[in-house]
C-alpha cells in the first residue's frame, strides 16, 4: 500500500546518530524511500575536529605523537616542558584539553591536578603515567583528572578515550553540516556549494570552521588566533587575519555566497546566521 504524507516534514532519528528529514512538501512512501539525493541527512558525533590541546611533556617523542594526532584531526596542540611554562600557557589561552605527562621529574602530578582544577574546572584533564593500576588511576581521578591512561596507550586508544571524555562532557560537534547546498564536510575538510567545491586554504577553513561551531558568538582578531595557531610557532599580526578574513568572503563571493561573514566594528567578526539560514 502506498502511504501519503501531505506538505509536512518527516523525521527519521536512526539509533546510530543519523536523523533524516525531508521537507519538500507532499510525498509518498516510495518517494520517501527513492529519493535520497533530496534528503538532507544530519549526523552528530562527539567533537574531536579543532580541538586546542595543551600538552606538558619532556618526552619529545610522546609531544610529537600527540601533535601529529592533533594535525591529523584538524586540531592544534601547543607543547611544553616545565610546570613554569604551562602555567605561563593556561594563563593566556583557552584549552578544551590538557594532557600531562605524570614521569616528569620532580613534578608531583597528583598535587598540580588537584590545584589545576580549581581554577581550570572546564577544561578536561588526561594524565599520562608510566605504570597503571587500580591504585594510581584511584588516585588520579580523586585528585582531578577526567582520565588516566598507560604513556604507552597507542593513538587510536588515546583517541578514542579523547571521544569518551567529550561525550560525557556533552559537547556535540558535526562530522557534517548542510545549509541548504552549502555542505560542511568535516570529514575531508572541504567546503562546497552547489556542485562547487571552494578551494579554501587550511587556514580559511579553520576560520570558517570556527565561526560555524560558535555562529552567535563574535570573535576579536587577536581570538581568532588564540584559536587558529599553534602557540609553539610565531604568532600572526592581526592584519593576517584581516587578510584571511578578505580572501575567505571572495572565495565565498565567487560561489554566489556574499555577506556571509560580517564585521561587527570595534569587536571583530561572525557568522551572519541569516545569510546561512537563507540558503
Amino acid at each position: 500500500m502506498m502511504m501519503y504524507y501531505p506538505n509536512s516534514t518527516v523525521s527519521i532519528s536512526l539509533s546510530s546518530g543519523i536523523s533524516i528529514r525531508y521537507d519538500e512538501g507532499s510525498v509518498t512512501s516510495s518517494q520517501y524511500a527513492r529519493s535520497f539525493s533530496r534528503l538532507i541527512i544530519q549526523r552528530e558525533t562527539t567533537k574531536i575536529n579543532n580541538m586546542k590541546l595543551l600538552v606538558l611533556s619532556c618526552d619529545q617523542g610522546l609531544s610529537d605523537r600527540i601533535e601529529s594526532l592533533a594535525v591529523e584531526y584538524n586540531s592544534i596542540a601547543d607543547t611544553v616542558k616545565t610546570q613554569e611554562m604551562l602555567d605561563h600557557y593556561l594563563g593566556l589561552f583557552p584549552y578544551d584539553l590538557i594532557i600531562i605527562d605524570g614521569s616528569l621529574p620532580n613534578f608531583n602530578v597528583l598535587e598540580y591536578s588537584k590545584k589545576m582544577q580549581s581554577v581550570q574546572n572546564s577544561t578536561l584533564l588526561l594524565l599520562l603515567v608510566e605504570v597503571l593500576n587500580s591504585e594510581i588511576e584511584i588516585a588520579a581521578l580523586n585528585a582531578g583528572a577526567d582520565i588516566c591512561l598507560v604513556r604507552s596507550v597507542d593513538s587510536e586508544m588515546l583517541v578514542a578515550h579523547v571521544r569518551a571524555l567529550m561525550r560525557r562532557r556533552g559537547e556535540k560537534y558535526p562530522v557534517g553540516g548542510r545549509w541548504g547546498d552549502f555542505w560542511l564536510d568535516c570529514r575531508h575538510h572541504q567546503v562546497s556549494y552547489g556542485d562547487q567545491v571552494i578551494p579554501f586554504t587550511v587556514k580559511e577553513y579553520q576560520f570558517l570552521t570556527l565561526f560555524l561551531r560558535s555562529p552567535h558568538q563574535t570573535f576579536s582578531a587577536q581570538s581568532i588566533i588564540d584559536h587558529v595557531w599553534s602557540s609553539n610557532v610565531e604568532q600572526p599580526s592581526l592584519e593576517t587575519v584581516k587578510t584571511h578574513i578578505r580572501s575567505l568572503r571572495v572565495k565565498l563571493k565567487k560561489v554566489g555566497i556574499e555577506n556571509l561573514i560580517e564585521t561587527v566594528y570595534g569587536f571583530g567578526y561572525r557568522l551572519n546566521s541569516d545569510i546561512l539560514s537563507s540558503f
